[in-house]
């Protein structure tokens, strides 16, 4: 159970916390091309989704310390199991597109053509 003089930081959490996300879908909506497409870029989809991640979580423990007779523990510890499996599924992005890079780049140093100019000859007439 949460004290009641932490009523008003909770409540303010939950308002800044809902701000945020709020902003958060702003963003992603003003400039897509980012996040899906043929400009799709790894690390903005990874900080999209650790801020979103991020604001989740804060939303959600604000959100249950203004219940009165929340347990604070047990939605922290579950909360905490989803913030690592989210953290694992972003490492798991990374390190994919890691090892793609790494790949792309020993192919070129080995003297192979990039794989941008294999995929434009395929299509040429």
């Amino acid at each position: 159970m949460v004290p009641v003089g932490f009523h008003d930081f909770f409540s303010g959490c939950a308002t800044i916390a809902g701000a945020l996300i709020g902003l958060l879908f702003v963003a992603i909506s003003v400039s897509p091309e980012y996040l899906k497409g043929e400009n799709a870029r790894t690390d903005h989809q990874v900080r999209a989704g650790a801020a979103f991640s991020a604001l989740i979580n804060t939303l959600v423990i604000a959100l249950f310390a203004l219940l009165p007779t929340a347990d604070l523990g047990t939605v922290g510890i579950i909360l905490a199991g989803v913030g690592l499996g989210s953290t694992v599924a972003l490492i798991i992005v990374l390190a994919i597109f890691f090892f793609l890079f790494g790949i792309a780049r020993a192919w070129q140093l080995g003297g192979g053509a990039s794989f941008l100019r294999l995929f434009d000859r395929m299509f040429e007439y």
